[in-house]
């Protein structure tokens, strides 16, 4: 029987692809997270969407039992405007879509937030929306897009032209992480390729079963992460006797290369350290507290958490006989969330190539007030 791979495994897959195997052993949580939960239900909402504005087809929608907010209502307008942007009116629109494709020695399948194609099926676009905060790899490098886009090119041998984007709201582009990344194949030589490449990877992956590679993009979001032998290995304690000889080759500062491999542990570490640490409570709550083979004691502690406004009518009013210059210190104007605030008023997409739009009204309104930073961002090909 051919194993069955899924294209949201494939950045974990090719890299170290014994994580398919450790995959399979890991147990996964019963319940959903509250940040999957209300992924869910973005995911469900912008389907719905879809559905209703832009006539899309799909299965049967059903709204997972979160309470709306205009917070998960900007996650589905942005991914519902970001559509809109790349996809022609002619283009006919599946949302959730499911393709498949049996390959020599697997089956690859993908699930797609957003598939559309022409009429002729000459053309396809393909939306996938991350609406969490973490940052994930570009469109062009991303692996799990490369499986959809191999798989619509598969699907429809006359397609000869691909746009695929990945959508995630909640980066903040005033940190200079662009919430929107693109790829694009110009032709059908370009998207065969692709296949030919994607399959020969998948092929040396199932070859090496065992094999486990760890580094900060696989480990990152490995669901084994926490009970890979080699994740493991990384976190292991280590005891040096160095020589006189060799304390005097050490440099007084670190190299770049040093450096960087600071930063690839950080963000290897990062994701895997935040679920082990949340487990972590979890379970200690659970017992009631717990004690180590070697007598260190955990438990739990509530302290206050952080300060929360909760009604801005009512702090407004309550501060009203601030004089004006130090009522202003009270408060920091966003541009995103004024964005979306016009988008909604003006009943206007948050954002647009066609027309007006909430970026736009805010750029006629605020735009000579507005000061644009500038972030040095690290990245890292």
């Amino acid at each position: 029987m051919k194993p069955v791979i899924r294209c949201s495994e494939l950045s974990t897959l090719l890299w170290c692809p014994g994580s398919r195997v450790l995959g399979a052993r890991a147990k996964r949580p019963t319940e959903d997270t509250s940040q999957a939960a209300a992924g869910k239900w973005c995911h469900a909402r912008g389907a719905e969407r879809l559905r209703d504005e832009e006539s899309a087809t799909g299965p049967a929608i059903e709204l997972p039992p979160v309470e709306p907010s205009r917070f998960l209502e900007f996650i589905t307008g942005y991914w519902v405007d970001t559509v809109r942007m790349y996809v022609e009116p002619h283009m006919a629109i599946e949302y959730e879509a499911e393709m498949e494709w049996e390959f020599a020695r697997f089956i690859l399948k993908g699930h797609l937030d957003m598939f559309a194609i022409d009429p002729q099926a000459t053309e396809f676009v393909i939306g996938d929306l991350k609406s969490g905060p973490d940052p994930v790899t570009p469109a062009e490098d991303n692996a799990q897009l490369l499986g959809y886009d191999v798989l619509a090119a598969l699907n429809y041998p006359t397609a000869a032209k691909g746009t695929s984007f990945i959508c995630q709201p909640l980066l903040s582009e005033e940190d200079g992480l662009e919430r929107v990344t693109v790829s694009r194949a110009a032709d059908r030589a370009s998207l065969e390729q692709r296949a030919r490449y994607l399959e020969r990877e998948i092929n040396n992956a199932l070859d090496h079963p065992g094999r486990l590679v760890s580094s900060w993009k696989p480990c990152h979001y490995c669901p084994a992460a926490l009970i890979c032998p080699a994740f493991e290995k990384d976190l292991a304690n280590m005891i040096l006797e160095l020589t006189p000889e060799q304390i005097a080759a050490i440099p007084s500062e670190p190299s770049v290369e040093k450096l960087y491999r600071f930063e690839a542990a950080k963000k290897q570490l990062e994701a895997p350290f935040k679920v082990a640490h949340e487990t972590l409570k979890e379970r200690v709550a659970a017992m009631g507290g717990a004690e180590l083979a070697d007598g260190t004691k955990l438990f739990i502690v509530d302290r206050p958490g952080a300060r929360e406004i909760t009604d801005n009518a009512a702090a407004t009013a309550a501060l009203q006989d601030l004089p004006d210059p130090l009522f202003h210190l009270c408060y920091k104007f966003r541009p995103g969330a004024i964005e979306e605030v016009l988008a909604e008023h003006l009943h206007l997409p948050k954002t647009s190539k066609k027309g007006p739009s909430g970026q736009s009204a805010f750029k006629d309104r605020l735009g000579h007030l507005v000061k644009q930073g500038v972030n040095k961002i690290l990245s890292i090909a």
